[in-house]
């Protein structure tokens, strides 16, 4: 038996699951009892949802409470009212992969990586497509088989102007009077100055 959760209209990015809002999916190992990522929905190109409709080709069972350490998906109520939270063993999951320390981008202080999940999903995407004017428009393709992608958290790596400006903004927050100064003001005034620590 199969779970389709979907969206009840476009421009309300969650998903549904027999007619309750879905807060989180979590997907979880089971032999760890741990969570190793989560999302509420699945994006491709911007923070709305691009998958409309998505199908496990499992059932997910409603639970009383949170078990991490069994074998099936399932789901229970979230601290919002009215809201459900879904629970999916990775094992469970077609061509799982996890790619870590994956870069996002970088800045002129930092480098963001992030850890990437992916596997393989019955689903409707939503793509873009020039019209015959050259204007976008939004289409929704048919449903089958697709690879979503899922980041995770973020992991930031100062550089060395990074580790710099830390040090100075570790040393203002010791003075109560300039506690408040922003890495973006120290980044600016080292423009100008060349500020040492004493």
């Amino acid at each position: 038996m199969k779970t389709t959760l979907a969206q009840q209209n476009t421009c309300f990015n969650p998903y549904f699951l027999y007619s309750k809002q879905v807060h989180t999916i979590n997907f979880f190992d089971y032999k760890t009892g741990l969570i190793v990522f989560n999302t509420n929905w699945f994006s491709d190109f911007g923070g709305n949802n691009d998958y409309p409709e998505i199908s496990f080709p499992f059932e997910i069972k409603r639970r009383i409470k949170t078990n991490l350490d069994i074998k099936d998906a399932f789901y229970c109520k979230a601290a919002n009212k009215g809201e459900i939270n879904v629970y999916i063993p990775i094992q469970l999951l077609e061509n799982f992969t996890h790619t870590k320390d994956v870069l996002k981008y970088e800045t002129e202080i930092e480098i963001i990586y992030t850890d990437i999940f992916s596997f393989d999903l019955e689903c409707k995407k939503d793509a873009r497509k020039l019209n015959e004017v050259g204007e976008v428009e939004y289409i929704t393709l048919d449903s089958e088989v697709r690879t979503v992608k899922v980041g995770g958290k973020y992991k930031i790596v100062l550089n060395d102007k990074g580790i710099k400006i830390a040090a100075i903004k570790d040393t203002l927050n010791q003075d109560s009077t300039l506690s408040n100064v922003s890495t973006y003001t120290i980044e600016k005034m080292l423009k100008y100055l060349d500020i040492t620590i004493k």
